[in-house]
C-alpha cells in the first residue's frame, strides 16, 4: 500500500520500506555489547534514546556516569532525560549551535567523543566479520537471531583477546 501527500499538481508518492531493520547497539570501555534493541521498522536514533538509557539501568542496576552518542541521537529532550537520569556526561557528537553538551570538563568531552567514534569500530566488525551487512537468514525470528548469535560471538572474540592479553604478561 502506497501513502501520498500533497495537494493540487505537485504528489510525492511515499514508498513503504521494502527491506531494512534497525539494530541500535551500546557498548562500555570494554568494546563488549551490552545492549541491543532491533527494530522491524525504521525509527529515529533520537526516538531510540530513552529506551536505551532505560535497558541499560535496568540490565545493569546502574546508571552510567557518561554517555557518548552519534548525532542522531541529539535533541534537548534526550539531553534533558539524561541529566534527570543522573548521567553526569552526555555528549553528542555532532550537535547544533542552539545545543550544547554537557560535561565536567573539555577533556572530557574530547575524550568521550574519541570513545563514540570506536564504536564504529565495532559496527564495522560486525558486519564484515560476522557478514552482518546482509543477513541472508529468511524471516524476522532468524534476523535477530543472526544478529544476536554474531554479538554473543563478537563478545567471547573481545574476552578471549582480554584473556590472552592478561596471560601473555
Amino acid at each position: 500500500m502506497f501513502k501520498y501527500q500533497g495537494t493540487g499538481q505537485k504528489m510525492q508518492v511515499i514508498f513503504p520500506i521494502p527491506f531494512g531493520h534497525n539494530v541500535d547497539l551500546g557498548t562500555g570501555t570494554s568494546n563488549l555489547i551490552l545492549t541491543c534493541a532491533i527494530h522491524g521498522e525504521r525509527i529515529s536514533d533520537a526516538e531510540q534514546f530513552v529506551s536505551a538509557v532505560d535497558k541499560v539501568k535496568i540490565d545493569y542496576e546502574r546508571t552510567p556516569g557518561s554517555i557518548a552518542t552519534d548525532g542522531g541521537y541529539a535533541s534537548k529532550k534526550n539531553r534533558d532525560y539524561a541529566i534527570n537520569a543522573g548521567i553526569k556526561n552526555v555528549v553528542f557528537n555532532k550537535i547544533t549551535r542552539s545545543m550544547k553538551n554537557i560535561v565536567e570538563s573539555p577533556s572530557v568531552e574530547d575524550e568521550l567523543k574519541k570513545w563514540r567514534s570506536g564504536i564504529e569500530a565495532v559496527i564495522s566488525n560486525l558486519k564484515r566479520g560476522f557478514n552482518l551487512k546482509r543477513c541472508t537468514w529468511k524471516g524476522w525470528d532468524h534476523f535477530k537471531q543472526k544478529v544476536y548469535w554474531s554479538i554473543i560471538a563478537y563478545n567471547i572474540r573481545v574476552m578471549t583477546r582480554y584473556i590472552l592479553k592478561e596471560l601473555a604478561i
